[in-house]
């Protein structure tokens, strides 16, 4: 009878070691929270080789690259992974985290296309812009739909300019023939825009628009805009004649 008791004892003594080792062991909490989050991820489906596979390297211990690489195989259905949109774009969010660039991007991407997640332009911009700022110029694409085609100007080309203006400033040269389309297209926007069917109408346009357009179109012509240029050498005889036509 009396092995039983210290049997019983013995049992009770490791259970409550354990339990403090536990409470002031914060590595291993951290370690059990990275395997909540791992399971959060993966979901049911988690079993056998895949479950290893977390027990080995969780998430908490990857690098950006490393989920990126995993939401990758996910997102494309690669290396023995089933394609699963959902996974891939909660480790392209961890990744995106940890500042994993192309990530953010594709991040931005999953909003920007309403896949997986409900379409949200507002929520697309914001990841688009983090990316653009990070040097990402792929991400330009995207943004200019959101920012030229949704009713946004003069809004949307000012930022545009913006964000490659900076980035060119950062030695970011692939922006300069980007940039320069910017400056055209808003050039041309002005010069040509928001006509009107009466003189009063139009001298007040031409009052306000063509010094933001001839600005526009000088600085793209700067950045080596061929079509700015032509645009511009237009400039001084219509305006010329359009001062002839619309005096008071």
């Amino acid at each position: 009878m009396w092995w039983i008791i210290i049997t019983a004892i013995i049992i009770v003594a490791v259970f409550i070691l354990g339990v403090v080792s536990w409470l002031w062991n914060p590595d291993e909490k951290e370690r059990e929270a990275s395997f909540k989050a791992a399971y959060e991820y993966y979901g049911e489906k988690a079993k056998g080789d895949e479950a290893n596979k977390l027990l080995e390297k969780d998430l908490l211990d990857m690098t950006a690259e490393e989920l990126f690489n995993l939401g990758n195989d996910y997102y494309k259905g690669e290396n023995g992974k089933s394609q699963d949109y959902e996974k891939a774009l909660a480790l392209f969010s961890e990744a995106a985290e940890k500042g994993h660039v192309i990530a953010i991007h594709a991040v931005g991407m999953f909003y920007f296309n309403g896949h997986v997640v409900e379409l949200d332009y507002d929520i697309a911009q914001a990841w688009l812009e983090d990316a653009i700022s990070l040097g990402r110029i792929e991400a330009f694409w995207a943004l200019e739909t959101i920012l030229t085609k949704l009713d946004k100007f003069p809004y949307g080309y000012e930022r545009l300019i913006e964000l490659a203006e900076k980035l060119l400033e950062s030695n970011y040269e692939r922006v300069r023939p980007m940039l320069a389309e910017y400056y055209t297209d808003a050039g041309i926007h002005w010069r040509y825009g928001d006509r009107t069917n009466s003189m009063r109408g139009e001298k007040k346009r031409f009052e306000e628009n063509h010094p933001k357009a001839k600005v526009y179109l000088t600085r793209a012509v700067e950045l080596g805009s061929e079509l700015a240029k032509k645009h511009l050498g237009y400039f001084e005889a219509e305006e010329k004649l359009l001062k002839l036509l619309l005096k008071d």
